[in-house]
């Protein structure tokens, strides 16, 4: 049975831990798959030596012995900082990433330094921070202007006449209207970009892949895992505040596990529905540096938290179809008064679908929206396992979210660690 796991809000659902939890579940497990995302998602999940794994390129399944892990076609990768993860995860934890348990495909489109200029550049020029500056917009601007460079090629003899090419047209780019205060991270000069690339690209040639062999010569189970988060996708989430791709899985799979995460946060300039009250964020934002604190993986920024979003979560159900949800942090709710949001405010009304225009979604999230109050769960269930104990307030609380949603919770995670997960 193949399956794909996917958040279902703004990113940092506790993807990381859940398809951490499946791939050792799962008994005709072949392979755990990144289908799309690139350096601006990081996924989170514990290592065997109780320390936090923050993964931005290697797929969370690589704790699981006997699998492989790949990098799809729909991946966008910085090169120079997949190989300092895999070196860093072989440092720090002690994981060893080799050719036997981790794959790229030859189609996935690299990100290099000339993205990441212009991604911090449009930002220069628009005087704010919109996104996480790894150049995955600019990465896949470029993939489907025709002007990508594929894995493939960057580890083929031929990459340095690709290179060139592609540096005199973002000689262009770059260095229109370039402000004085503004610096290239690397001149835009063939000899010192092959200086940084040429020891990822030898470093990261045994690894390339041929998706076609894959799926011609599959013989188990996938499990997809999906970055960022369905309200974060180009197609659906809020226009001007998503990332670059399609929450989609590239293949039919047979089960859609959808994440999603009791007291939801994003971080990023971009519009906020339904903020919790800065005394309440305090408590279940924790503090940076531990584990399951509300800082992004990636950023290092401090998530807003808000109430959970039954509108949302509703559109998510609907427009992805989900076979049930994984709702994590249901520990973090406990001894705090929480609600769930049933309604955006206009400002003239309450509506109960997620607004397609951008003019109204910022005006939604300049109101108070339409909120039920939850029951507040007093008891400590960090670590639990068994549905039956969880008090009658924990099962109201999911119950509220089943109802006004529209699906089924069959997993609940309660903790960090990769069995802190309830089976209901």
């Amino acid at each position: 049975m193949d399956r794909v796991v996917y958040g279902g809000q703004f990113g940092d659902e506790g993807k990381g831990k859940i398809v951490d939890y499946f791939a050792a579940q799962m008994e005709n497990l072949e392979a755990v798959v990144r289908y799309q995302g690139g350096t601006n998602a990081g996924h989170t999940f514990l290592g065997k030596d109780g320390r936090a794994i923050k993964s931005h390129g290697i797929p969370s399944g690589i704790l699981t012995p006997g699998i492989m892990n790949y990098l799809l076609s729909k991946v966008y990768i910085n090169p120079v900082k997949l190989v300092e993860e895999i070196k860093n995860l072989h440092n720090e934890h002690g994981i060893e990433i080799t050719p036997d348990n981790f794959g790229i495909s030859g189609r996935v489109n690299i990100t290099l330094p000339y993205h990441i200029d212009r991604n911090a550049l449009d930002e220069h020029r628009k005087g704010k921070r919109v996104s996480t500056r790894r150049g995955i917009a600019q990465t896949a601007a470029d993939k489907y202007n025709y002007d990508g460079i594929r894995m493939a090629d960057f580890v083929d003899d031929y990459f340095t006449e690709i290179l060139k090419d592609e540096l005199k047209r973002n000689m262009y780019l770059l260095n229109r209207d370039l402000p004085e205060d503004f610096n290239l991270s690397v001149p835009l000069d063939a000899n010192a970009y092959l200086k940084l690339l040429n020891p990822s690209r030898k470093f990261l040639k045994d690894f390339i892949v041929d998706e076609f062999d894959l799926r011609k010569n599959k013989k188990g189970d996938w499990l997809c895992e999906g970055a960022q988060g369905f309200l974060l996708g180009i197609d659906h989430g809020p226009q001007g505040n998503t990332a670059s791709n399609p929450h989609e899985t590239p293949y039919p799979v047979d089960e859609r596990i959808m994440v999603m995460k009791a007291i939801p946060s994003r971080v990023g300039d971009a519009p906020r529905i339904g903020l919790l009250p800065e005394e309440i964020a305090k408590i279940v934002s924790g503090k940076k540096g531990e584990i399951d604190a509300e800082f992004g993986a990636t950023t290092g920024f401090r998530r807003d938290v808000c109430y959970f979003d039954g509108v949302a979560g509703k559109y998510a159900a609907t427009m992805t179809d989900p076979d049930f949800v994984v709702l994590t942090k249901l520990d973090k709710m406990r001894g705090v008064p929480l609600k769930i949001i049933t309604g955006y405010n206009t400002g003239n009304g309450i509506i109960h679908h997620v607004p397609q225009e951008r003019a109204l979604y910022e005006e939604c999230s300049k109101h108070e929206p339409e909120l039920m109050d939850l029951p507040i769960c007093h008891e400590d269930i960090c670590g639990e396992t068994d549905w039956k104990k969880l008090s009658g307030e924990y099962h109201e609380v999911v119950k509220i979210i089943e109802d006004v949603c529209g699906f089924n919770i069959r997993y609940l995670s309660t903790g960090v660690s990769r069995n802190d997960i309830i089976e209901r």
